[in-house]
Parts: structure tokens; C-alpha cells; sequence
């Protein structure tokens, strides 16, 4: 099914349709052009078979409940609600326990803020720009990223978020580029994060305006940065 009605121009009532067999629903519904398009009630689909649901709803005006779906199979959820505005449903209780991808999930959905700190994420490998301009602000502190390299921009933009990440296993991670940009709440103790791996620190805490955090842990290396930090001393100033 794989971009079966990828960037068309329409809206069918495919509520009744048997999708038990379908492994890929990526693209599906991707439509060019933001809040266009498809907006059908899919909450009884069985898309337990399912293993990629990539960029499914990605510029859609998708908004149903679809909290009953088994997605344990899934792989990819990569783009799955890119720009599909107006989704804020619970789905909390979804089984995600095998997915390797969360890069962009749900960025510039303004008023998602959803309970999803119960997720095992423990496989992923990256989430970059996941909640990018997100309201997202829920306890995720319980996260296992230990297997991510990739976090780039996980935050950019999310202006309420500020948890308690500071016990986050990041010692796999590579990029963190942008995780902060312009987070405007953002002020946890993340000093004891192992960044020992990284290579890409680029904007990391640009426009956090209230991030004061003393980060001399990580060493000079992320400081050299292009645009690591334009803030107070104790994240702008190489360390001693």
C-alpha cells in the first residue's frame, strides 16, 4: 500500500477496508500541501502486521482516534504525523517496542502533548527532530536511549518542554546538533551526560534563552562548536 494515494487530491472512506495483511503503510496518505486532503475515520483498521509507517499522515488533516491500533510490529515511525497539524490523540498505550526510528514524528504539530513516557523506545536509533515545534512538555525522563546516535533538533523549537532528562544514557550518541534550539523553556541538569561520542554539537543550545546549566563535564570539545551556545557563562565560555 505503499504510497497508494501519495500527494492525491482526494478524501475516500476506506474505514471498511481488510489492511490485515499489509506490512507497509508508508506514505500513504502524504499530501503535498499541509491540512489537505485525506481525514477518515481508520480507527478499526487491524494494521497489526504492520512494520513501516513512515511519513503515513505526514500534511494531512488526520485527527481520529486510532489509540486501539497494535503497532508491535512496527519498525519505522519515522515522519508518521509530520505537519499533520491537528493530531493530539492519546496514544499512550501504543506498543512501540520495536521500533527503530522516531526521526521526525511529530514536528510542527503546535499543540501535541501527549503521555507517551510509558514508550520503550530502548531500539531506536534516532530522534532526530521528533517534537520539533511540538508543546510537548511530558515526563520522558524514563526514556532508554541508549542505542540512539542521532538526536539532532529532537527539541528544536519546543518551547514548553523542560523534564528531567539528566539521567538519559546518551553515551551512543553522535549527533546532537540543534537538540536545544530555541527551547525556550529547557533549564535540566544535563552535565552528566556521557557526549564523549559525539561529533556534532552545532547550535545545540542556541536561543535556549534560560539555559544556564554548568557544563564543564563534557570538556572544551562541544564549546568549539559553530553556535554551541550564545548564553550565560557557564554554557557559552570554553571551561577552565
Amino acid at each position: 500500500m505503499n504510497r497508494l494515494f501519495f500527494e492525491k487530491e482526494c478524501n475516500p472512506d476506506v474505514s471498511n477496508w481488510d489492511v490485515s495483511s499489509v506490512t507497509d503503510f508508508g506514505e500513504i496518505f502524504t499530501a503535498y500541501d499541509t491540512n489537505t486532503f485525506f481525514n477518515q475515520d481508520i480507527s478499526q483498521w487491524d494494521v497489526s502486521k504492520g512494520v513501516y509507517f513512515d511519513w503515513m499522515f505526514a500534511r494531512t488533516p488526520f485527527n481520529h482516534d486510532i489509540s486501539q491500533w497494535n503497532v508491535a510490529n512496527g519498525h519505522s515511525f519515522e515522519g508518521m504525523f509530520y505537519e499533520a497539524a491537528k493530531f493530539n490523540h492519546d496514544i499512550t498505550e501504543w506498543d512501540v517496542s520495536n521500533g527503530l526510528s522516531f526521526e521526525n514524528m511529530f514536528p510542527f504539530i503546535r499543540t501535541f502533548n501527549q503521555n507517551i513516557g510509558g514508550w520503550n523506545v530502548s531500539k531506536s536509533q534516532s530522534f532526530q527532530s521528533m517534537f520539533t515545534w511540538t508543546s510537548f512538555n511530558q515526563d520522558i525522563s524514563q526514556w532508554d536511549v541508549a542505542n540512539a546516535q542521532n538526536f539532532n533538533n529532537m527539541f528544536t523549537e519546543a518551547h514548553d518542554f523542560n523534564q528531567d532528562i539528566g539521567q538519559w544514557n546518551v553515551s551512543n550518541g553522535q549527533e546532537f546538533g540543534g537538540v536545544f534550539i530555541g527551547a525556550k523553556s529547557f533549564n535540566q541538569d544535563i552535565s552528566g551526560w556521557n557526549v564523549a561520542k559525539g561529533t556534532k554539537f552545532s547550535y545545540m543550545f542556541n536561543r535556549a534563552e534560560v539555559f544556564d546549566q554548568n557544563l564543564c563535564l563534557w570538556g572544551n570539545g562541544p564549546f568549539n562548536s559553530k553556535n554551541f551556545c550564545n548564553l550565560p557563562a557557564s554554557c557559552g565560555d570554553p571551561c577552565p
